[in-house]
């Protein structure tokens, strides 16, 4: 209740002495004793003063102006003078005082006791808490509706925005929306919530008025907004709706938590069978144990290694894996450990139109290396091998700390075959190649850049700012290092096996530019 309401309750005839504070909010009714310096005010208390036998010290204007000023620094909601029969107001320096300090003054007769003042009020709060108490109820049991369905966190937010008659939102800490439900600010709301306190509260932006509050789930920290034109009803429904949604938060990430930790130790044992090989009379009931997971018999195939950095992004597994459940992609991912290397992710996919999507977003933070299409599960240890031969060549050609993915039916036969056969030997052997070139770095670089330009000698003189006359002379010195001719196919396959990744990564036209293949 509000001091307003002690005003128009007509049984207990209490006259305002000013206009202040009419809207400040009443939580109880407290008896105090005129002047009784030592006595604890109650925050949002009218106090019931009565004005008898009050000592003429005590109606100064300096002791009256102190006593107002103890009162606005308890947060006390208004003074009630309890009249006696022998005045009918307040006395007038009291009432100016109040004016002075536009404190909330009001005035109650003889006829009505400080009893009646105090049961009004306990009664009102009575009222105003089972009114709470069951609003909160209501709350709660349409939030544990939404939750008891499927995507439960989505459906969460969607009822919290219809409770709130408005928008709902939940960003991650850089203000990414992760959730999200109506159409409000939300870009403003998380500005204005990052730049004015990181603590919960309410916002105000424009015509809307937003309430936030910070959660956990597992060990990230998110914030949810809930917002409203209604600023009155988003006021009321705030608290409660924002606390059983965090609560309601916590438990579904604990149950995802349990529901992920099975998920991850049956996709291991899922992809462990079928790296290790299938016989075909188990090829029928493995792919009913599949069917969970988004895959249905005669689906087109993929396997995906996703090596890199994975220890530093230690959540990427479970964003990869809603990603794929959003897409609608057939999916089985799980984490993979070999003795003396960094961990892996091995990954059993559909080849449909999200993989792209989903391989897109895996390559902003892992090299990726995926299989060529295949169709019988009995197939995939020869995939698997594919995959990893095609995350071997993401390892040469990415930049340092990017992603990077290599299709295999997109890999070139020399880069298949080098990647196949990649080793000691082989490197050392490369290495001899073209050791000659290494004390002429000028020589090395135009033979990179002329093989790079589809051996056409104008654009490569273009690239290098040079003559073609100045490519020619430096293509026969290399001839002439290397003792190979370059009109030798054999020999120039070798020079190209030997230089692919330069080649590659040449700085004019960057990495898989214009005229090269994987």
């Amino acid at each position: 209740m509000r001091v307003q309401d002690l005003v128009d309750a007509p049984r207990l005839r209490i006259h305002p002495v000013n206009n202040h504070g009419r809207d400040r909010p009443v939580r109880a009714a407290q008896v105090v004793a005129w002047g009784d310096g030592t006595q604890k005010l109650e925050a949002h208390a009218v106090l019931l003063m009565s004005l008898q036998g009050r000592p003429p010290a005590q109606t100064t204007d300096a002791w009256l102006a102190a006593e107002l000023a103890r009162c606005a620094a308890a947060q006390v909601a208004a003074i009630v003078c309890c009249l006696d029969g022998s005045e009918d107001h307040v006395p007038p320096a009291m009432a100016r005082a109040a004016e002075r300090s536009q404190f909330p003054l009001l005035e109650v007769p003889a006829s009505t006791s400080t009893n009646e003042v105090e049961q009004y009020v306990a009664l009102a709060m009575q009222r105003e808490e089972l009114h709470e108490l069951q609003r909160s109820t209501d709350i709660l049991t349409a939030l544990l509706q939404a939750a008891g369905g499927t995507d439960p966190l989505n459906k969460v937010v969607e009822q919290l925005a219809r409770i709130g008659h408005g928008a709902a939102f939940v960003y991650d800490l850089s203000g990414k929306i992760i959730h999200s439900a109506g159409t409000g600010p939300a870009r403003l709301i998380w500005s204005e919530h990052a730049s004015v306190s990181p603590e919960n509260g309410f916002l105000r932006i424009g015509r809307w008025t937003a309430a936030t509050r910070r959660i956990a789930r597992g060990p990230d920290v998110f914030l949810l907004a809930l917002a409203s034109q209604q600023e009155g009803h988003v006021m009321e429904v705030a608290a409660p709706a924002l606390e059983a949604s965090a609560q309601l938060f916590r438990t579904i990430s604990g149950i995802n938590s349990a529901a992920w930790t099975n998920q991850q130790h049956y996709g291991q044992s899922l992809l462990s069978v079928l790296r290790n090989g299938v016989q075909p009379s188990r090829e029928s009931r493995l792919m009913d144990q599949l069917a969970p997971y988004g895959f249905a018999t005669g689906n087109t195939l993929r396997f995906v290694v996703l090596g890199g950095e994975v220890e530093a992004y230690p959540h990427r597994h479970q964003d990869l894996l809603s990603l794929g459940l959003d897409l609608g992609l057939g999916l089985v991912l799980a984490e993979h450990y070999d003795l003396g290397t960094r961990p892996l992710l091995h990954a059993l996919v559909t080849d449909a139109s999200p993989l792209t999507g989903w391989l897109d977003e895996a390559g902003r933070t892992h090299v990726v290396g995926v299989s060529e299409p295949f169709h019988s599960l009995t197939d995939t240890p020869g995939a698997y091998q594919e995959a990893e031969t095609a995350r071997a060549v993401g390892e040469r050609r990415r930049a340092p700390g990017r992603g990077y993915v290599v299709r295999m039916d997109e890999v070139g036969l020399s880069t298949w075959l080098k990647a196949r056969h990649a080793g000691p030997q082989v490197a050392a052997r490369v290495a001899r190649e073209i050791a000659p070139l290494k004390a002429h770095p000028q020589l090395q670089s135009t033979l990179v850049a002329w093989l790079r330009h589809r051996m056409d000698v104008q654009a490569t003189a273009r690239a290098m700012f040079v003559h073609p006359n100045s490519i020619r002379y430096r293509l026969h010195r290399c001839e002439e290092l290397l003792d190979r001719s370059f009109q030798d196919p054999a020999a120039l396959a070798d020079v190209y096996l030997a230089l692919e990744d330069d080649v590659f990564w040449h700085p004019d036209l960057g990495a898989n530019g214009h005229g090269s293949t994987l």
